[in-house]
């Protein structure tokens, strides 16, 4: 992708005095501030809160995995679906009905539901129009595929894996990376259902993929770490040919909305340069991440003889790769220049922006 100008591609970015620690490292990455690693609110969250941006929209953020990540918490909950399969009514039809019918006569009289929006979230008004519109789309039953390779951009089933005389059980992934799969393909769905004309679309979706604290036996060029890049790199080729409307098995004929859509990856630290005594990598402090849209100028970033000299891939301790940039300067560049945050609420969505001289970075 960044060779054909596609993606962009990140190194030694990270924040100062990484503690290395997985739960701070989480929190600060998703709360926007390294002074807090106790804050338990996400800088997504704010700079939503901040633009306005989920006014008036029945699912404005959707999130596919386990449980809620904590970039998208605060005051104001969003959707979480921690199994696609079973996002709906407990029960079928006619209690599915009766229920639904009896809650939404419950708000027939109410007007001006939009500054009760915040209330209305945790009620049974918004619980059944988030069924309504999820189950609409019709997951189980849209397996768009590869026009060049014919394989199901999704692998979520035995059916959809593409053959692999060479992988596990003959097909190309195992059976436990499906539940990643199935997340990918619900968040593309929920884009590509809130195109332009759709003013109740979903405007942020993310998902998780897990398996990447590679102590032990991590691999070369075959192994846990291969097997995880090949997951996600498939992942990502298989979200940009569905955003971009050019996949095959596509009778919805979803139009491309790839010209403002931006993907990016986060990771809370990177791994030492050099292996440990269990042929795995420990925790670290610089990282990178990737980034690839229709507005993105594809490139290698930090990784010129400027800004990697030499002796900085074991700049810490003789082990790690030094951090240069820092990641809020990249997400904030991201949230104003392609998702319209205001220059004014920079401070409110990553506090310190400003005192920090961050913007230098950008």
């Amino acid at each position: 992708l960044q060779s054909r100008g596609l993606g962009d591609v990140y190194k030694r970015q990270g924040y100062a005095n990484n503690s290395r620690s997985h739960f701070d490292g989480q929190r600060i990455w998703e709360n926007g501030d390294p002074t807090q690693p106790g804050l338990f609110e996400g800088w997504l969250y704010r700079y939503i809160q901040e633009n306005a941006m989920a006014a008036g929209a029945d699912i404005p953020v959707l999130t596919v995995q386990s449980t809620p990540p904590l970039l998208t918490r605060g005051d104001q909950r969003f959707v979480n679906v921690a199994n696609p399969d079973g996002f709906d009514f407990l029960y079928g039809d006619p209690k599915k009905d009766k229920f639904a019918s009896a809650w939404r006569r419950r708000y027939e009289a109410l007007e001006g539901l939009e500054p009760y929006r915040p209330v209305l979230s945790e009620t049974d008004l918004k619980l059944v129009d988030t069924l309504d519109e999820y189950q609409s789309w019709d997951q189980a039953n849209w397996n768009p595929t590869d026009p060049d390779t014919g394989w199901h951009l999704f692998p979520v089933s035995e059916a959809t894996n593409p053959d692999d005389p060479s992988g596990p059980g003959g097909k190309k992934f195992a059976p436990g990376t499906y539940p990643f799969f199935r997340s990918l393909k619900v968040c593309a769905l929920s884009l590509l259902e809130s195109d332009g004309t759709n003013t109740n679309g979903t405007r942020v979706a993310g998902a998780q993929i897990a398996g990447w604290d590679t102590h032990e036996n991590q691999g070369q060029m075959a192994g846990t770490q291969a097997n995880l890049l090949q997951q996600l790199s498939y992942g990502l080729r298989s979200l940009r040919i569905a955003l971009s409307g050019a996949a095959n098995n596509e009778p919805r004929g979803y139009a491309s909305i790839w010209h403002k859509t931006v993907m990016t990856t986060l990771s809370e630290f990177g791994r030492t340069s050099r292996e440990n005594g269990s042929l795995g990598t420990d925790h670290a402090n610089a990282s990178c991440l990737f980034l690839q849209g229709g507005g993105v100028n594809g490139g290698v970033y930090n990784c010129d003889p400027s800004t990697w000299p030499a002796g900085v891939q074991f700049g810490i301790g003789g082990r790690s790769l030094l951090e240069r940039t820092d990641y809020r300067a990249i997400f904030w560049e991201l949230m104003r220049d392609h998702m319209g945050a205001a220059p004014s609420t920079v401070d409110a969505v990553f506090p310190g922006y400003t005192a920090g001289n961050l913007g230098a970075q950008e």
